[in-house]
This record gives C-alpha cells, sequence and structure tokens, in this order.
C-alpha cells in the first residue's frame, strides 16, 4: 500500500516539475500594441492572433514590442 502510495506521489511531482518547466521555459513574445488604456496597460496583439496586457513604459500603439513574463505578470519593451 505505501510502495503504491509512494509510486503515485512520485509520479505526480515528476509531472508538475516537467509542466512547471516547461512553462518558465517559453521565452518573450512579440507583437504590436494596440491599445493603451487610462492606467497604462498596454494590449500587445501577437502574429497569432492571441492579446495580452501588458505593463511597459514609453508604449504607444502601433510600436513594436518584445515582452517576456515575470511569474504571472508580462512586461514589455520596444523592440530593437
Amino acid at each position: 500500500m505505501i510502495r503504491h502510495l509512494v509510486k503515485m506521489l512520485t509520479l505526480t511531482l515528476a509531472v508538475v516539475l516537467v509542466v512547471a518547466s516547461l512553462a518558465l521555459a517559453a521565452g518573450p513574445i512579440m507583437g504590436t500594441v494596440a491599445a493603451i488604456d487610462k492606467k497604462g496597460v498596454a494590449t500587445v496583439k501577437t502574429d497569432d492572433g492571441k492579446e495580452y496586457r501588458v505593463s511597459g513604459k514609453g508604449l504607444h500603439p502601433g510600436d513594436a514590442v518584445e515582452c517576456t513574463a515575470h511569474g504571472k505578470k508580462w512586461t514589455c519593451k520596444k523592440a530593437a
């Protein structure tokens, strides 16, 4: 019984670690600023049509940006 429980817990931990590492390994996204709200939060639209709400200083609609994730928060800067 204990052996079965240990095996299940080990498998569960392995799956969680693999999924977490894949999520953290996601590289930066490239997109264009579609809009900026009154609070300064920008909506960035990627080439594949996804939209992200991000923070970034000095962004204007139409700017090409590169965004990186920091936990659950996205930060963008103008693309070079």
